[in-house]
Formats: structure tokens, C-alpha cells, sequence
């Protein structure tokens, strides 16, 4: 676990390192977003359609809620909580299904509207301009969009509709040919708006049925939302960096969290100390602090 974890923290300095790089393009010029926390979603996608938006340029929030108004400490704070904000609502937005670690829906207004693009963007831009990560990302999400879907092998766990699933599991664990059969009759609307109707003779013909409705469910089904996702998080160059990494970028993306450990928390500070203070004795204090905090 400890290992694990100490892996985790590189793959994340790596990703860390690479996103400083991609924030070297951008500039000094300042475009202000005017937020309305209440409305995040749409408050920022209408900053981020603006025609005088690009996302090169240093992005200046201010919060418009007059009768809630945020007060945060500086600028950086008030970008930071905005970004802060809109990753959550991405994340719990139509756009997106399944519990924790989510793969696309399919939103025939969203596609229409272009949101799956807009959103990709909206990460990307959150990413190299210093926000938070998205962190909700399914494996097989993450797996697509790096990868490319053609060389992603989805399996049940990635289906995120219960009664998918469950249809689904009726076929992988039929033990007879009959009973195998009978389900496919019961299936066969199903089946076939998804394409995925063929003879069932043998029973060991179901293994090539659910590998057929899994890659339609997971894979085929969310193509036209997952092409306009990937074309957003192009912005800034970030999807090309994430195919090059997709090891330092799959812990920003898609990894759950892990509890924090003294370890953990100390990786993230670097002390600096004036020349007549002992430097080790204080980094020895402020460890030995932290683990009798851990222990408590």
C-alpha cells in the first residue's frame, strides 16, 4: 500500500510537471468570466463562448451574486473556486453517468448543443490554468480517450445502467442452451436496437453475445458524445500530452482518493528555512507532528 501510494504521488508530479509546461502559452492578457455560482454551468459556458475568449489568455473571475457574494482572498482564489465549482457540476451533470467513476451518456440536446465539446474544454482549460483535476473519470473513460475506442475491451463493471447490466448477466450465466435461448427471446428488442441479434446454437455462443452488447453499451453507443469530449480537451494541447503520459495523466483523471498519510502530506510541502535555524531538527518536528496526528 505504501509503495502504491509513493507511485501515485510520482505519477502525479509527472502530470504536475507536464501541466506547467502547457501553461508556459499563456499570456498576460486578461479575459474576466462574470460567475453567477448559482448558475455555474451557464454562466461559464457563456464566458466561455465570448467572443473575445481564448483560452491562451489569463482568465480573471468575478463572482456576480448579489445577494450571496463570495469573498475570497485573491485572484487566483476566486479562478481556483470557480473551477473548483464547475468541475463539480461537470461531474454531476446528464453528460456523464454512473456512480463514482463515470463514463458519457448520451444526450441527444447535449450533442446538438455541442455541451460534450464545451465541457472537454472547460477541463482542459481548468487543468493548465491551474484548477483542480476531474478525478470521475471511469478506467474505460479514461482507457477511450487515450487509447483510442477501438482498443479498449469494456466489460460489466463498466456498464452503468442496472437493467443493462442485469440483461447482460442473464446471458453471461446461462447454464443451459435453453435457458440461453429463452433469455435471448426475452431480449429481443433489446437486442436488436442494439445491433446485436445473431444464432444462438451453442451455448458457449453467449460469450460472443455479451462481448457484442458490452462493446455496443459502453463503446459504440457513446461514440458521437466521445469524439466532440476528445476534440474539447485538444484545447491547449492537453489530450496530446495525455496520450503521450497515460500513466501520469490516469491519476488526475480517474484515480479515487486515497486516505492522507503523514507521508503523504509532508510529499506536499518543501521547507525553507533561514541559515541559523537546523534544518533537519525542524523537518524531524513537523513529521513527528504529523504522525501523532495520524495516530490519534
Amino acid at each position: 500500500m505504501q509503495f502504491f501510494c509513493r507511485h501515485l504521488r510520482m505519477q502525479r508530479r509527472e502530470a504536475s510537471n507536464i501541466l506547467k509546461e502547457l501553461k508556459q502559452q499563456i499570456n498576460t492578457k486578461t479575459t474576466r468570466l462574470n460567475i453567477n455560482t448559482e448558475n455555474i454551468w451557464k454562466s461559464a459556458l457563456k464566458g466561455f463562448r465570448q467572443r473575445n475568449f481564448r483560452p491562451t489568455n489569463t482568465i480573471e473571475v468575478k463572482f456576480t451574486n448579489c445577494k450571496n457574494r463570495i469573498k475570497t482572498d485573491s485572484f487566483t482564489g476566486s479562478k481556483h473556486l470557480f473551477f473548483q465549482l464547475l468541475m463539480l457540476h461537470i461531474q454531476n451533470s446528464p453528460l456523464f453517468e454512473g456512480s463514482s467513476a463515470k463514463n458519457l451518456s448520451v444526450d441527444p440536446q447535449a450533442l446538438k448543443e455541442n455541451l460534450y465539446f464545451e465541457a472537454g474544454k472547460m477541463i482542459a482549460v481548468s487543468l493548465v490554468h491551474g484548477g483542480p483535476s476531474p478525478g470521475f473519470f471511469s478506467k474505460i473513460l479514461f482507457d477511450c480517450l487515450v487509447y483510442g475506442p477501438e482498443n479498449v475491451k469494456p466489460n460489466l463493471d463498466d456498464v452503468a445502467d442496472a437493467g443493462v447490466a442485469q440483461t447482460i448477466k442473464k446471458i453471461k450465466y446461462s447454464e443451459s442452451l435453453s435457458s440461453l435461448q429463452s433469455t435471448v427471446c426475452d431480449c429481443y428488442d433489446f437486442l436488436a436496437a442494439a445491433g446485436c441479434l445473431r444464432p444462438v446454437t451453442a451455448l458457449h455462443d453467449k460469450d460472443m453475445l455479451v462481448n457484442d452488447l458490452l462493446i455496443h453499451h459502453v463503446i459504440k453507443r457513446i461514440i458521437s458524445p466521445l469524439e466532440s469530449f476528445r476534440q474539447g480537451l485538444k484545447t491547449l494541447g492537453l489530450l496530446e500530452k495525455m496520450e503521450m503520459h497515460p500513466d501520469a495523466f490516469s491519476s488526475l483523471f480517474c484515480h479515487k482518493a486515497e486516505n492522507l498519510s503523514a507521508e503523504a502530506l509532508c510529499d506536499l510541502f518543501t521547507i525553507h528555512s533561514s541559515p541559523d535555524v537546523n534544518k533537519v531538527g525542524g523537518a524531524d518536528f513537523w513529521m513527528g507532528y504529523l504522525q501523532d496526528v495520524e495516530s490519534e
